[in-house]
């Protein structure tokens, strides 16, 4: 037998040995102990605030007070629901004093905006959530997942990392209704 001849069967016996561990998952597909798998994509990428305005049912300027976890689809999604009050709207559905609860994924998507943190001010854009197609909730959630500027003084800045929406943000607005401009 040759020299390079002995490396091959001992190669294959090594991938033999190395895939003959054996690994439980849960009922969603998913290893118990690792995380679920992480998606890169925007679910939709949106490049201007028109675009992502007529994707949406509202704008609105919104002050978080609280949150809940629920995991959803056997475990494999980790959903957040965060209650918020309208401060001011840009005249859709919503009206200031209106309180929604706002539906986030967290974990699945890497590019999604971070979960929305209790006691701060946000400009959103949203839309109803549908957990099937065409059956909306009580819960709204946010247009393309994307559209979130955390807003201090009337400036907001963009909490997603990488999309082609404007980075900065001013708000404004008498008496509860809301002005938007990048």
């Amino acid at each position: 037998m040759r020299e390079g001849s002995k490396v091959l069967p001992a190669l294959v016996a090594a991938a033999a040995v190395v895939g003959v561990g054996l690994v439980a998952v849960s009922a969603a597909g998913v290893p118990i102990g690792m995380r679920p798998p992480v998606e890169a994509d925007l679910r939709h990428e949106y490049r201007s605030l028109d675009e992502v305005a007529a994707a949406s049912t509202d704008v609105a300027l919104v002050e978080t007070s609280g949150s809940r976890t629920v995991p959803e689809h056997d475990g494999a999604v980790e959903a957040v629901y965060t209650r918020a009050t309208v401060v001011s709207s840009d005249g859709g559905p919503l009206a200031a004093g209106d309180v929604v609860s706002i539906r986030q994924e967290r974990g699945r998507y890497v590019n999604l905006a971070p979960v929305l943190r209790e006691g701060a001010r946000y400009l959103v854009y949203l839309r109803p959530f549908e957990r099937a197609h065409g059956v909306p909730t009580e819960d709204h959630t946010v247009a393309g997942g994307q559209a979130v500027w955390l807003v201090r003084d009337g400036a907001g800045v963009r909490t997603t990392r990488e999309s082609p929406l404007p980075r900065r943000v001013v708000v404004a607005g008498p008496d509860g209704e809301l002005g938007v401009a990048s």
